[in-house]
């Protein structure tokens, strides 16, 4: 891509998307972990290499599981926040259940 965001690059500089394009189209969204550098064709050892399907299903897996722990780490915090705020002592006895020592019902582990 060409970054038109922040090193005001152009879309004459070469034949790539722009990234306000690609920034618009999801890229950078909130949560994410994309990130971007700058790309030198000359230093390119292997233009044509490409990720086996093992790879691929690993990166896949190691995606899903990061969710997964993102959302258990939310879950927790939810819970900790509710028991900690909440006026009823039966609702803060319950959200403090859920919350105790990350035990809270994951979905997917």
């Amino acid at each position: 891509m060409i970054d038109d965001v922040w090193s005001g690059g152009k879309a004459t500089d070469g034949p790539y998307m722009l990234l306000s394009s690609a920034m618009q189209d999801g890229l950078y969204h909130p949560n994410c972990k994309d990130s971007h550098s700058t790309y030198f064709p000359i230093l390119d050892d292997n233009p044509e290499a490409r990720f086996s399907r093992r790879e691929l299903n690993g990166i896949k897996e190691d995606y899903r599981l990061d969710q997964l722990v993102n959302y258990a780490d939310r879950q927790v915090k939810k819970y900790t926040r509710l028991s900690e705020n909440s006026l009823g002592s039966e609702n803060a006895d319950s959200y403090r259940k859920k919350s105790k020592n990350g035990k809270v019902n994951y979905i997917g582990l």
